[in-house]
């Protein structure tokens, strides 16, 4: 660096980290929207609302297995697992810890099933640890 004012370097400074900003907005939408938000919205709390970082909520992939085997039994249970796609068998297991989704893709549909089913099982003998509320 030269041996400028340190105004002058503070200028240029500034000056490239919003070119770089406007670089990265001008290529990434989710940026540019989030900039329009905190710069047009005209609240006091842009500033912690513009570094919270919130995860998005997710609906839950399926059913409640647990609730389902606790409240009507194995028959209910293998009825509502057997009437889900295999696309929803692949999101629940990979919602409920039992695979990686790289991973659940590649189960035939029977062993999604029988692996959703005896992770019910299991949960439902361990008890209420295992129990949760859904929204």
């Amino acid at each position: 660096m030269r041996n400028d004012d340190p105004k002058a370097v503070v200028r240029r400074k500034l000056k490239l980290l919003f070119e770089a900003v406007a670089d990265h907005a001008a290529e990434s939408p989710e940026f540019l929207a989030r900039l329009e938000r905190i710069l047009v919205q005209p609240t006091s709390d842009n500033y912690e609302s513009a570094n919270e970082r919130t995860l998005p909520t997710k609906k839950p992939a399926g059913p409640n297995l647990l609730e389902v085997l606790h409240s009507g039994g194995e028959a209910a249970l293998h009825e509502v697992v057997g009437a889900l796609t295999t696309d929803e068998l692949v999101r629940l297991c990979v919602q409920e810890g039992l695979r990686k989704q790289k991973e659940a893709k590649s189960l035939e549909r029977p062993a999604l099933i029988v692996l959703l089913q005896e992770m019910a099982r299991s949960r439902l003998r361990q008890g209420g640890s295992f129990v949760r509320e859904r929204a």
